[in-house]
């Protein structure tokens, strides 16, 4: 009879589930967080986003599409001046130039809006619901495999080992009728500890010593 049961393997499933599952959700979920809200990953994303070749993902304060248009008019008005200013002057503005310049403030602005709301949605919804699923995921396949091994392992490792029961001196009955006399030295018993059948019908009603080797 085997000395581990299915029930310690169960056992160990469940403990070693709920640890791991635990583990792997808030470290996964702080890990990915702290790469994601770090300047360099928000600033690779925003000249990403960008493209223009003067600003270059240069950071604004928008945060909404709404705030980007709101800068792209303000920051449009100088061109318009400009471009008015020029023809009343009888000369020819560079329309090319302009609706170059006007177009890189927008993809700057528009840059900036979206990074931040794509930073902001990675952080508050992607990332914690992908390390819960990351965590369920990983737990299962992890859990199994390590109680099984700890299980199987443990039980082969019980299997080598000898149950070890002294005796002391003049504890019992050394031989029969008028010989009869107490054991003058200790007795040591070594024993399976996986024959239950063998300890069972063992029962030795005083302290003695002893151990696992």
């Amino acid at each position: 009879m085997p000395l581990l049961t299915k029930i310690y393997e169960t056992e160990l499933l469940t403990d070693i589930k709920d640890g791991v599952k635990s583990g792997i959700n808030d470290k996964l979920a702080t890990a990915l967080q702290d790469v994601i809200e770090s300047e360099k990953f928000l600033k690779e994303l925003r000249v990403g986003l960008d493209g223009s070749d003067e600003w270059a993902g240069e950071e604004t304060n928008a945060q909404d599409i709404n705030q980007a248009i709101k800068n792209i008019k303000e920051r449009s008005k100088k061109l318009f001046a400009d471009q008015a200013a020029a023809l009343a002057k009888g000369d020819t503005p560079d329309e090319e130039e302009i609706n170059t310049k006007i177009r890189e403030i927008t993809a700057n602005e528009w840059a900036n809006a979206i990074s931040y709301n794509v930073v902001t949605w990675l952080n508050d919804l992607v990332v914690p619901e992908f390390s819960k699923v990351a965590a369920d995921v990983y737990s299962d396949v992890f859990s199994d495999t390590i109680s099984k091994v700890i299980s199987e392992r443990t039980e082969e490792y019980l299997k080598t080992a000898s149950l070890v029961v002294i005796i002391p001196a003049g504890a019992v009955t050394v031989g029969a009728g008028p010989a009869a006399m107490p054991n003058p030295l200790p007795i040591e018993l070594t024993l399976d500890p996986l024959l239950m059948k063998t300890l069972q019908p063992i029962a030795i009603p005083f302290p003695s010593a002893g151990g696992l080797n």
